[in-house]
């Protein structure tokens, strides 16, 4: 059995999520020059990831959960697939939306999501929430320029008005003349953009706890 420094699990709400932030991971190992590889797990064939840096070797491992209300259900997930596979030290961050301009997450700390916490930290675990007002689509949108590049139309263009990033992507798309696709088939418009900018004009999202663990 290997024998990790440290594990990051993050459990995520949806599809584009995980290509996020895989995208994310790839990104930084680029930027940063470390090794990152994709491995399969020999008994539950689920993919993960090892990164070795010059202080540490993780074991990262995502897991998307295909909608938020299954987020609260993940403690099994955790404890069978991170804390029983290795026994380091691991951080779980929570990757969703609050589906609120406003970032009230108090309900997020309440119920079911106490519950899972309080899981959580039964295994010495460590618990971050990587929670991003409206949808995932608010947060590539802090990256307009390129968004705007990926789609070939004028850098003057402003965000169109709608209820979420999700509506305000759709509208951009069908300027350009595209259907907008979520999921792993949003993989090609997440890899155009640039996470140095998404990472400065996301001040509600702490990326800076994610980057604190890997470099």
């Amino acid at each position: 059995m290997k024998s990790y420094t440290k594990g990051i699990a993050l459990i995520l709400e949806g599809a584009t999520e995980l290509v996020f932030y895989e995208e994310f991971l790839l990104n930084l190992s680029n930027k940063n020059n470390f090794n990152i590889s994709k491995e399969t797990d020999e008994e539950t064939f689920q993919e993960f990831y090892e990164v070795k840096t010059s202080n540490n070797y993780l074991s990262i491992k995502l897991n998307n959960v295909g909608t938020i209300t299954q987020i609260t259900n993940q403690g099994e997930w955790f404890k069978n697939n991170c804390y029983r596979k290795h026994k380091t030290q691991w951080k779980v961050f929570l990757c969703y939306d609050t589906d609120s301009p406003n970032r009230d997450v108090s309900k997020f700390n309440e119920g079911d999501w106490k519950r899972l916490k309080d899981e959580l930290l039964l295994y010495g675990t460590n618990v971050v929430d990587l929670a991003a007002s409206y949808d995932i689509e608010d947060v590539l949108l802090t990256d307009l320029e390129n968004v705007l590049k990926f789609l070939k139309l004028p850098k003057d263009t402003k965000i169109p008005s709608g209820k979420s990033g999700k509506s305000k992507m759709k509208k951009l798309f069908r300027l350009a003349g595209k259907p907008y696709h979520e999921g792993e088939r949003s993989r090609e418009l997440i890899k155009s953009l640039n996470f140095q900018t998404i990472i400065d004009n996301s001040p509600e999202i702490p990326f800076a706890e994610l980057l604190k663990e890997i470099e």
